[in-house]
C-alpha cells in the first residue's frame, strides 16, 4: 500500500517479480479500466517453465498448459479454507453471450497482476492493511470490490507468463500462523454466518492443533473492519455466493472431509452415470461439483445431494440414497488416509488399480499406497 499511496499515475497495475510479459500485455487491460471506473482487472495467466541460469538459461512459455478451451476459461475462485482454486468456466455465461475474447467476470484474483484505477483503489482502501506479510489479499480485495457494487473481469486478450520455480517454498509453522490469522480476518470481516467453515478448516489446517490466538489490537482492527464494511454499503456473502459465484459449493455443517479426492496426481469424480470413477482431473480443468465429496459425521460419502455404498455382488461402489446411508453401513476415514466401507458383508477400502486405471473396493491394507486417499480440506468443529 506504500506503493499505491506515492503513486501519481491514474492507473495501478501490482505485478509480482517472477512474471513476464510481452508486446501489448498492457492495452487490453486499460481498456476495461477506461470503460467503467469500479473495476479490478487480471489478464489470463501462460505458465513459464523456470529453468536455473547455470544450466538452461532461457524460460520458457509452457503452452501445452493452456491448449485445451476449459483451461482458457478457468477461473480463479476460492475453497473453503480460501485457498486458490481454478474452477471452470460455467455454461450460464455462455449463455448470456461470453465468448472466447469477452473480458469475463472473475469470482477471485489470482494475485500476481492486478489493475485499477488509482481513485478506486483507494477509495476502498486497496488491499487490507490489517494482513500480515503475505496471503489472501487478492481474495480480500476481490470480496470487497463484488460485494461493494465493483467489479472483477479477466481479460483473456491479455496474457502474461507466470514463472513456477524449480523450489517451491517450505512453509514454517509460524508462516502458516500468520497466513491462518490472514484467513480468519478475512472471514470474521466479509463472510458473514459462512466464515464458520473457515474457522474449522484452520482449526483442523493449525500445527498447533488449535487456533493462532489475536491480540487486542488485532480484535479491534477486525471490528474497524466491519465498520468500514458497513459504512460502504456492503452486500452480503451470501449474495456474493448467489449473484457471481453461484459454482461454489457449500458444506454441511456436518462435513468432517470436503474437497476433491486425491491418491496422487488421480482424482475422483462422478461420471454421466452416477458411478465413481478416477482420472487426472484434479484441478486440471478446475474445481467442478463432480469432484466434489464430502465425509461427514454420520458416516456418509457425498457428491452433491447422492451417497454411496457398497454393492455386495459386484464389489463395486453404488449410489444409493442417503437415507439408505444412515442405516448402519457407513464409511470411515482411518489414520492411514484410507476411505474405508464397514457393512455386515465386511469391511473394505477404496483402491486404485493403477493398471487398468479403476477404482474398487478390496481388503484393507495400511501399506498398501494405492489405498491412500487425500481429502481438500478438513473441518474441525468445535
Amino acid at each position: 500500500m506504500n506503493g499505491a499511496r506515492e503513486a501519481r499515475g491514474d492507473v495501478l497495475v501490482f505485478l509480482d517479480a517472477h512474471m513476464e510479459v510481452g508486446v501489448a500485455w498492457l492495452e487490453p487491460l486499460l481498456e476495461r479500466i477506461v470503460s467503467q471506473s469500479r473495476i479490478v482487472v487480471q489478464p489470463l495467466f501462460l505458465g513459464v517453465r523456470y529453468r536455473h541460469p547455470k544450466t538452461i538459461t532461457n524460460s520458457v512459455a509452457n503452452e501445452e498448459e493452456f491448449d485445451s478451451e476449459a483451461n482458457d476459461f478457468a477461473r480463479p475462485g476460492m475453497s473453503w479454507d480460501l485457498g486458490q482454486n481454478w474452477f471452470p468456466f460455467p455454461s450460464y455465461l455462455y449463455q448470456v453471450g461470453y465468448n472466447q475474447t469477452s473480458a469475463m467476470p472473475a469470482p477471485g484474483l489470482q494475485g500476481s497482476c492486478i489493475v485499477a484505477r488509482r481513485s478506486y483503489f483507494m477509495s476502498i482502501r486497496g488491499f487490507d492493511e490489517g494482513l500480515n506479510i503475505w496471503g489472501g489479499e487478492q481474495l480480500e480485495l476481490a470480496l470487497k470490490v463484488w460485494m461493494t457494487g465493483g467489479r472483477v473481469e479477466t481479460v483473456p486478450c491479455s496474457h502474461i507468463g507466470h514463472v513456477f520455480k524449480d523450489n517451491p517454498h517450505i512453509q514454517t509453522e509460524e508462516e502458516n500462523d500468520i497466513l491462518i490469522k490472514n484467513c480468519l480476518r478475512i472471514a470474521e470481516i466479509w463472510m458473514d454466518e459462512y466464515a464458520e467453515f473457515v474457522i474449522a478448516s484452520a482449526r483442523a489446517d493449525s500445527h498447533s492443533a488449535s487456533l493462532p490466538t489475536f491480540t487486542s489490537k488485532e480484535v479491534q482492527s477486525i471490528e474497524e473492519g466491519r465498520v468500514f464494511r458497513e459504512h460502504i454499503g456492503s452486500e452480503s456473502f451470501e449474495w456474493y455466493l448467489k449473484h457471481v459465484f453461484p459454482e461454489l459449493k457449500v458444506p454441511s455443517r456436518h462435513d468432517i472431509l470436503w474437497g476433491e479426492v486425491k491418491n496422487n496426481e488421480m482424482c475422483l469424480f462422478v461420471k454421466d452415470n452416477q458411478v465413481i470413477d478416477i482420472d487426472n482431473v484434479c484441478e486440471s480443468y478446475g474445481i467442478s461439483c463432480r469432484t466434489i465429496f464430502s465425509l461427514d459425521q454420520r458416516g456418509r460419502l457425498r457428491n452433491d445431494d447422492q451417497c454411496f455404498g457398497l454393492d455386495a455382488d459386484t464389489m463395486s461402489i453404488v449410489t444409493v440414497t442417503c437415507d439408505e446411508a444412515e442405516a448402519g453401513d457407513g464409511w470411515e476415514y482411518t489414520e492411514h488416509d484410507q476411505l474405508m466401507y464397514k457393512s455386515p458383508h465386511g469391511t473394505y477400502c477404496i483402491g486404485y488399480v493403477k493398471s487398468e486405471n479403476i477404482i474398487h473396493l478390496e481388503p484393507c491394507k495400511p501399506t498398501n499406497d494405492h489405498q491412500s486417499w487425500d481429502f481438500q480440506i478438513r473441518f474441525e468443529w468445535d
